[in-house]
């Protein structure tokens, strides 16, 4: 390697350390990737372990307005208060009972909907453990999208208040 073409301070290249550079390299990440497995392995069917795996990513209000209502599932993450006050229609309401919540979801899912789980606003965190919970609760544990906006910004259309009608 040329000398004056090395920035000061810069780490040297892997092949400018020496022949066993890249075997300890190698040690170090099988290290770090054998209790790794097993802690995976011991804890597999832990419930936070499947909630951590959860495919459940956000979408934007942009992408979900241009679909077709029917083709949504919409899951509301919300307390049972106020999605009995106002939800969108057709909601499902997620509840924290893990039967109930199964029952629910099963009895309104059909393949090829887009399960999409809304709430207040709230963290992201909260809405994405909430979709988690969707995910674990539905039929073959579909892909769930999580709105990134508040769901009171959807069009006042699809939104049913409590005594009926938008």
């Amino acid at each position: 390697m040329n000398e004056g073409a090395r920035q000061i301070g810069a780490a040297p290249a892997i092949e400018d350390r020496g022949p066993g550079a890249l075997g300890e390299a190698l040690r170090i990440i099988l290290m770090a990737a054998v209790p790794a497995v097993i802690a995976f392995c011991i804890h597999r069917d832990c419930r936070e372990v499947g909630l951590a795996l959860a495919d459940v990513r956000p979408i934007r209000l942009e992408e979900i307005v241009h679909l077709p209502h029917e083709e949504v599932l919409w899951i509301d993450g919300r307390s049972h208060r106020r999605f009995a006050a106002a939800r969108i229609t057709g909601a499902v309401w997620l509840s924290t009972n893990q039967v109930d919540r199964a029952r629910d979801l099963a009895a309104a899912w059909r393949t090829g909907l887009l399960p999409v789980v809304y709430g207040d606003g709230a963290d992201w965190r909260d809405l994405r453990e909430a979709g988690a919970m969707a995910w674990e609760s539905l039929p073959g544990r579909p892909p769930v999208r999580v709105l990134d906006a508040r769901w009171d910004e959807l069009p006042g259309s699809l939104i049913e208040r409590k005594g009926g009608g938008p």
